[in-house]
């Protein structure tokens, strides 16, 4: 734990994880990838973060001697369905033994030990009861005492929690503790505890590898994708050295291709492939002119058709309808002094008297002034003699002529015919006409082209405009102009006569070059740019390879090997070796030996824990080679080894211990756990009653405290405590006791009315009755010495064996009796049920004959004594 300080997050995860399952799984490894290459900038989708191994994941250091022991568990919450009010006392000396059948809760209780302590085991989830749950329950949570030094401590425990540093003092057992495997030399190696940590590392590290090796197979990089590009240029020589440190910024830079240098690159295309250059840039330098004329026509055109002469033009029809308005005023006051013709005052008749008037002074009376007033005077327009009232007439209507709203009227409609003149005359038609211009503008500047062409055909719909609003009332806006383009036409005449002197400069040699030079330059950049994202997927590519690349640093087992070997030379030891042996030998497995194996690997010495078994073949597994029992042995075995080598005497718990065992090697074991009773507090769960008994008597055997309890599941309630095995598990004293208070529930079922009831306890009652003769037989008639499913036949025990025709004919009449209320029988031969008083009777009869015979044996084997 303090040596993964130094790892990177994911690979202590992956201790965390070695640590807390029995073997990593596929899923592990893909976790442990995914959150590797997260760390190194590629995206991981699920998001999944690390987990470091803490301190207070793993047992904590204890000091040599050092010895805890537990006193009770309870006020389980949340867990399983076991009944919260109940609590489970352990003995702090000897063997604590805990019986439960399937579903009794006996998993629930060992599981939340497994966690408190440590384990190693923590892939089992602890559940709430899944019958009731509402999905919004708490952790499941606990409380513990245990003792040490002295003193009763206690502490409450909340699952993914730190659990106090005392309990992991205590070491839990349970079917994951084996770490044998076949090693690489094909031999069935054991690792001690904490080294298949670090092989499930190297392990992980050569799965992780893999993993980022098909992540980089998923993203090739194609070395020759750009060979195309021509090397000399800049574009050619920075994609040729392409690399994740590539700022994409520049080969965007490298990329952008503007018109100009898009209309540079075609230009220059053509002119080094002119066979006349110094012709070419005399014609550029005509294009050169027809631009400047095209530019200076419209310039022409904007002074007539602009926005400045529109505006003009506008003013002056609004002075016109002012004016026109004021005359027609004026007319008005002319027409109501007197009777006059229709049409006095108007237009034609203001024509009429004009031309009266301009005939009078020019031709007719020359010098006399309009009306002439002589003798001889006649009127211009009809030639009679011009009377008084005549000439008064012609005199006021030639005043009329003459006031201000008419010569301002006169002034108008002469500057609006003069506009209209002006917009007539503009000929922007022209501007069109020129199809030469046009097409070298195209081949020159496309979009300026079209530009002009637009902007030439808005001038001719403008001055048609203008022209309809000069020739009518109201004003309506002229045709608006594109955006002006003479700057552009401008700047196209100077690139003209740039370009005609490239192609001057293009006639020599030297020049030549740097053209040449220029224009492949900008063709890698133009085929960049159509290649850009190829350009930016490839960068990106290169990134990913090289996050993947520093990924697959990370997996270099060499540092896992140094400490692995490191801490082989520290527990790979005679010590161990010799060990694992004695336990081997102690539970009955002879043929498995564990040598110690010490060799040379490149001038190193390594070493290792090998059994001595046949070499495995190629594909064997280690369950083809043991069997189950074998392998649950070596896990027994590998566990009180390493155990005994830890320097403190700390409880041990034993989660079914001998599953997959026969009933020789579960004696062995019983044996073996009640031997490490005598020096440390040892808890067994166990679903298993004969290896229950088997304890007991090991136990026994061994002068070490034992005591018993019993999981339940009643009223709907898991791990429910009784003090003591099932009946069927009892000794004689025991069962008595139990039968006892049959009888007086019996009584009090009879007392109470419910006499079938009472009747069907007294029948159990006997039958229970009848197996505890048998086990008077086997524990105090014949003292043990021959048990059922016991291996051996334990003669010494025939010291206290002594039982005369009294004996015999007790045990046959009670056995008897019990046989006929026990079994069924026909119904013209049924006997009636004994009264629970009767049923009390042979009860104490059996007890009388237990005492008797209890008695008897002591006095035989003190007898007996001083024969041998």
């Amino acid at each position: 734990m303090e040596w993964s300080g130094d790892l990177p997050d994911w690979l202590s995860d992956a201790a965390r994880r070695a640590f807390e399952k029995e073997k990593l799984e596929p899923s592990d490894f893909d976790d442990f990838a995914a959150m590797l290459m997260a760390s190194r900038g590629v995206p991981d989708e699920a998001g999944r973060v690390p987990v470091r191994l803490a301190k207070d994941m793993v047992p904590a250091r204890m000091e040599p001697g050092e010895k805890v022991s537990l006193l009770k568990l309870g006020s389980l919450a949340n867990i399983n369905a076991i009944d919260s009010s109940q609590s489970l006392d352990f003995a702090p000396e000897g063997i604590t033994i805990v019986y439960g059948s399937n579903g009794a809760g006996k998993s629930g209780y060992a599981r939340v030990l497994k966690r408190a302590c440590r384990a190693r085991d923590q892939s089992e989830r602890i559940l709430p009861n899944v019958f009731s749950r509402t999905g919004k329950e708490p952790p499941p949570q606990a409380e513990f005492e245990w003792e040490m030094r002295g003193d009763h401590l206690y502490a409450p425990w909340k699952d993914g929690s730190s659990s106090p540093d005392p309990l992991s003092a205590i070491a839990v057992f349970d079917s994951k503790c084996a770490r044998a495997y076949i090693d690489q030399e094909n031999d069935v190696a054991f690792i001690p505890y904490g080294l298949d940590i670090l092989t499930e590392l190297a392990r992980a590290c050569d799965e992780v590898k893999a993993r980022i090796n098909a992540k980089l197979a998923e993203h090739p990089y194609n070395a020759e994708a750009f060979r195309d590009f021509d090397k000399s240029t800049k574009v050619g020589t920075m994609l040729t050295a392409l690399s994740a440190e590539t700022d994409p910024d520049r080969v965007k830079a490298l990329a952008e291709m503007s018109e100009e240098s898009v209309q540079r690159m075609a230009f220059l295309r053509k002119s080094l492939h002119e066979e006349n250059p110094v012709a070419k840039a005399a014609s550029l330098r005509r294009s050169k002119g027809r631009v400047e004329k095209f530019a200076e026509t419209i310039k022409m055109s904007l002074g007539t058709l602009g926005a400045a002469a529109a505006n003009d033009a506008k003013g002056q029809l609004a002075d016109l309808q002012e004016a026109d308005k004021a005359a027609k005023v004026a007319a008005e006051g002319l027409t109501a002094s007197e009777d006059v013709l229709k049409g006095t005052g108007g237009v034609v008749w203001k024509d009429l008297l004009l031309a009266a008037m301009r005939y009078s002074d020019e031709q007719a009376y020359p010098g006399l002034g309009f009306p002439a007033e002589t003798d001889e005077s006649r009127c211009v327009l009809c030639q009679q003699p011009l009377l008084e009232d005549g000439a008064m007439r012609l005199a006021r209507f030639a005043d009329y002529i003459g006031q201000e709203a008419e010569k301002s009227l006169a002034k108008c409609k002469a500057a609006v015919a003069a506009s209209l003149s002006r917009f007539e005359k503009a000929n922007p038609e022209a501007l069109q006409a020129d199809a030469m211009l046009f097409e070298e503008m195209r081949e020159i500047d496309a979009p300026l082209a079209e530009s002009a062409l637009a902007f030439a055909k808005a001038l001719s719909d403008r001055k048609a405009k203008l022209i309809e609003n000069m020739k009518g009332v109201l004003w309506a806006e002229p045709t608006a102009l594109p955006e002006p383009i003479l700057d552009k036409l401008a700047e196209l005449a100077k690139r003209l006569e740039e370009m005609a002197s490239e192609l001057d400069k293009a006639a020599t040699a030297d020049a030549r070059r740097a053209l040449e030079t220029e224009i492949r330059e900008l063709e890698s950049r133009h085929k960049l740019s159509e290649r850009l994202q190829e350009a930016l997927g490839s960068i990106e590519t290169l990134k990913t390879r090289a996050r993947l690349n520093e990924c697959l640093g990370q997996t270099d087992t060499r540092k896992i090997t140094i400490k692995g070997s490191e801490l082989r030379e520290k527990s790979v030891s005679t010590e161990l070796r010799d060990a694992l042996n004695r336990e081997l030998e102690a539970l009955d497995v002879h043929q498995l030996r564990v040598s110690l194996d010490t060799r040379g690997a490149k001038g190193v010495a390594k070493q290792k824990l090998k059994l001595d078994i046949p070499v495995p073949k190629a594909g064997e597994t280690l369950s083809d080679i043991l069997s189950e029992g074998e392998q649950r042995s070596i896990a027994v075995a590998s566990f009180l080894a390493e155990a005994s080598l830890t320097g403190n005497k700390s409880g041990l718990v034993f989660d079914d211990p001998v599953s997959s065992l026969d009933h020789i090697r579960r004696e062995k074991i019983a044996d073996r756990i009640a031997k490490e009773a005598k020096d440390r507090q040892v808890v067994v769960f166990t679903h298993d009653l004969f290896f229950a008994k088997s304890l007991m008597v090991s136990a026994e055997k061994a002068a070490v405290p034992c005591c018993s309890k019993t999981l339940r599941f009643a009223s709907g309630k898991a791990g429910v405590v009784l003090d003591g095995l099932p009946f069927e598990g009892q000794k004689v004293p025991a069962r008595l006791d139990a039968l006892r208070k049959l009888a007086h529930k019996a009584k009090a079922e009879f007392e109470n009315g419910d006499i079938e009831s009472s009747d069907n306890l007294i029948r159990l009652g006997y039958g229970r009755l009848r197996d505890t003769w048998e086990r008077l037989v086997e524990e105090d008639l014949f003292s043990g010495t021959v048990m059922r499913f016991r291996r051996s036949v334990e003669t010494l025990r025939l010291k206290k064996v002594d039982f005369g025709d009294d004996e015999f004919i007790a045990v046959e009449e009670g056995m008897s009796r019990c046989s006929r209320f026990a079994h069924d029988t026909p119904v013209e031969a049924q006997d009636p049920v004994p009264t629970h008083e009767e049923f009390l009777a042979d009860i104490e009869k059996l007890d009388g004959i237990a005492k008797s015979v209890k008695a008897k044996a002591k006095v035989t084997e003190e007898r007996r004594a001083l024969v041998l």
